[in-house]
């Protein structure tokens, strides 16, 4: 799926789970332009050097961040098995206003770059 279509997409998404996956996305491409957008398994996905990293499900009445190759850095977080070789932690927001950016954002550069955790 190329970027337009992934635009087209998430335009399309008028409830708030694609307002703030839209939110997410801006985040993303301003804070990690290195990760490379792709489209799988119906949902927005970005890979840094060809590892999955992060995945974005915008559901209808939630929203579900799904972290690749993430250390153990919460507890409460669910699992999924995507395939025999791929797993996720997954994160699902109830509402807009249980997102928290810096914790986001810690997670997501534990899986990207290691090194750089406080």
């Amino acid at each position: 799926m190329t970027p337009e279509q992934i635009n087209s997409k998430m335009a399309a998404l008028d409830t708030w789970p694609g307002a703030l996956a839209r939110e997410i996305r801006s985040l993303i491409k301003l804070q990690f332009p290195e990760l490379t957008e792709g489209y799988k398994w119906n949902c927005i996905m970005w890979q840094n050097d060809g590892k999955l990293v992060l995945g974005l499900a915008p559901l209808a009445k939630s929203l579900k961040l799904c972290f690749f190759n993430l250390p153990d850095v919460d507890a409460s977080l669910s699992k999924q098995r995507w395939s025999t070789t791929i797993a996720s932690q997954n994160l699902t927001l109830q509402t807009h206003e249980s997102f928290r950016e810096e914790k986001f954002l810690l997670m997501l550069r534990s899986g990207v770059k290691p090194s750089e955790l406080p």
